[in-house]
């Protein structure tokens, strides 16, 4: 049940592009930036959603119902992700960037 919402979630967030379009001070807002930006890094949707999918669980992330800590957990998950093929100067900056959107989370 869960790994088909994070599914149906990844699947709209990237159809829609909802990272540009959402209420980042929401807390799904926030997550649906988050995991947009993320995916936004690779050229394999499927690799993308298989980290998304992994992180996701490993955080506890509702993702129906994500909390600010919820966030602030896979915004670090992400960059360890990430840290596995991208420089450590563009990991700091994607980092930075999601940071900033959970700790907007009001």
């Amino acid at each position: 049940m869960l790994r088909r919402c994070q599914e149906e979630l990844y699947e709209s967030v990237i159809a829609m592009g909802v990272s540009r379009q959402s209420d980042k001070s929401t807390a799904v807002g926030a997550l649906d930036a988050i995991l947009t930006d993320f995916c936004e890094g690779f050229d394999d949707d499927r690799l993308a959603m298989s980290f998304v999918r992994q992180e996701t669980i490993r955080a506890g992330i509702d993702v129906r119902n994500p909390t600010r800590d919820g966030l602030l957990v896979i915004v670090e998950y992400l960059a360890e992700a990430e840290s596995d093929f991208l420089g450590a100067k563009e990991v700091h900056a994607n980092h930075e960037k999601r940071l900033a959107w959970a700790k907007a989370v009001k």
